[in-house]
Parts: C-alpha cells; sequence; structure tokens
C-alpha cells in the first residue's frame, strides 16, 4: 500500500497470511483477514481453506464487521497521503527516542536477530532499561495519567503501535513520555520466562475431566485443567494436562499482579486460585 513499508508476506512467497486489520488498519475489533498467497502450497491449502470457513463460520455473520474491513481495505487504497503522515509520525518518535537520555530505540537489536529481516516501521520499541522505570510501569502511568494507550509492555521495553492511516501527536506523547517518574535505583527487571511443565495427560482428556479449584499453592504438582498464558505475549505458558510447577505459578501470578499484565484463560484474575483436575 506505499513504498517505504516492507514486502508484504504475499509477495515474497507466504502460503496464508493472517492480519490483524483492527491493530493496524482501523477496522473494528475482532475484525481480520486472512489471505492466500501464491506459494507452493497455496494451491493445496484453498480447498481446506474453504472447508475450514464453511465449517466454522457462524450463519448469521456480522455485516458490521465485513463491512468495517471493506471500508478499512477502501481507505489503505485511497488514501496514501494518510500513511505518509502516519509513517511520518512514527519516524519522528523514533528518532527523538534514539536522541534521548533515558529511552533508546530498540529497533537495532531486533534487526540483530538473525531470523529477522526487515521491521514494520509503525511499531516503535522504546527501550526503557537506564529509564529508571520499568515497560509495565511506564504502560500504566501513561494509560492512567496521560490516557496514551501503548500496543504491550515487557519489564524492558514499552511497544508503540501507530495505525497505517492515522498519525500521532508526537508532541503530546513525547511529553507524556518525558513527564514518567524516574527512579534514582534502576528497577528489577525479572525477563527469565518458566521452563516448560511436564505433561500428565492428554490435553482433551484434561479439559473435559472433572474439576476442582484450589489455592495457587495447593496448585502446584496438580495438573491444570486451563489454558493460561501470560500477557504479554498470550502465548500459553500452561495448556490444560500439564503439572503446574512452582515456576509457572509464581510466573503467572507476578503477571497478575503487574499493573498491565493479566493471565489469558484463568478463572480468577488475580489467580489467588487455579482451576485443577479433580
Amino acid at each position: 500500500m506505499h513504498p517505504k513499508l516492507p514486502t508484504n508476506a504475499a509477495r515474497l512467497g507466504a502460503d496464508l497470511i493472517i492480519s490483524s486489520t483492527h491493530k493496524a488498519a482501523g477496522s473494528l475489533t475482532q475484525s481480520a483477514m486472512i489471505q492466500l498467497g501464491h506459494g507452493p502450497f497455496a494451491e493445496s491449502l484453498d480447498s481446506l481453506v474453504d472447508r475450514v470457513v464453511r465449517s466454522f463460520q457462524s450463519t448469521s455473520s456480522s455485516a458490521l464487521l465485513l463491512a468495517s474491513l471493506d471500508e478499512a481495505r477502501r481507505h489503505l487504497a485511497t488514501r496514501p497521503d494518510a500513511i505518509e503522515l502516519a509513517l511520518a509520525s512514527a519516524q519522528r518518535i523514533r528518532s527523538l527516542v534514539s536522541a534521548d537520555r533515558r529511552y533508546r530505540d530498540a529497533t537495532p537489536d531486533i534487526l540483530a536477530s538473525p531470523d529477522a529481516i526487515a521491521h514494520d516501521p509503525f511499531k516503535i520499541a522504546i527501550d526503557t532499561r537506564g529509564a529508571g522505570i520499568t515497560g509495565p510501569d511506564a504502560h500504566y502511568q501513561l494509560l492512567r495519567d496521560h490516557r496514551v494507550y501503548c500496543e504491550l509492555s515487557t519489564p524492558s521495553a514499552l511497544l508503540l503501535l501507530v495505525g497505517a492511516t492515522s498519525p500521532v501527536d508526537v508532541d503530546r506523547f513525547w511529553s507524556a513520555l518525558q513527564a514518567l517518574p524516574e527512579a534514582e535505583i534502576e528497577p528489577e527487571r525479572p525477563i527469565a520466562l518458566p521452563a516448560n511443565c511436564e505433561r500428565a495427560m492428554g490435553l482433551g482428556e484434561a479439559f473435559y475431566s472433572p474439576v476442582e479449584t484450589v489455592s495457587y499453592s495447593e496448585a502446584i504438582g496438580r495438573v491444570s485443567a486451563d489454558s493460561l498464558a501470560a500477557y504479554p505475549p498470550g502465548v500459553p505458558n500452561v495448556l490444560p494436562g500439564e503439572i503446574l510447577s512452582a515456576e509457572v505459578v509464581s510466573f503467572l501470578r507476578s503477571t497478575a499482579a503487574a499493573p498491565s499484565g493479566y493471565v489469558r484463560g484463568a478463572a480468577d484474575p488475580a489467580l489467588t486460585t487455579f482451576r485443577v483436575v479433580a
């Protein structure tokens, strides 16, 4: 849609692409696109995708969501000037971060990864190490005190997501970022992910088994009945049928206690209790 954007996955040979249109292009939440490419397996996937959609799609699909996808697509195609302005605002933020004393642009770190070929210019990763504040605290205070919503945070970083046709008020954002408090002593930044849990029974068997709710201390060593995923990034840390370790229970509880974190799939948002196989 714009010459300054990386070449899209379909043109690079991908067979199937799922794009979060609601995040990047302004369609309504829950709406996204699945696109069939021209890769070596695309032709064989075509009928399979069609069968899956026909099997699982609601007979009462939302015209509102579909219309919002179409409007977002039309807006992208007809307003390259809006994309240009959004890109310029993102680049200005990245330049300010690069020249700042407290914060650092993490883009070079991302590009140094062996599997990185380019970066999305609409996403700005800000390294908060050395800024006297953790990513989650910055995330929470920007929202609470300045009504600035970031995409996500980690103990060491803050991720901004600029809409493809939605230029940012750079001065307002930068003033809010600079207003964040700075601790004299660098805060602790635990980043280690817990080890994989040991599987005790099949996923389906555990999910459909009778369950009981126990305290977090009693849950250690028991078989999880739920899929639990710390957000960010939202990838499951434990699946039904896996044994809850002390390490994963501690990690999930600390995520739930963070001001901008939560655990998807938890029956108890604070994780004082866990649902386990009876």
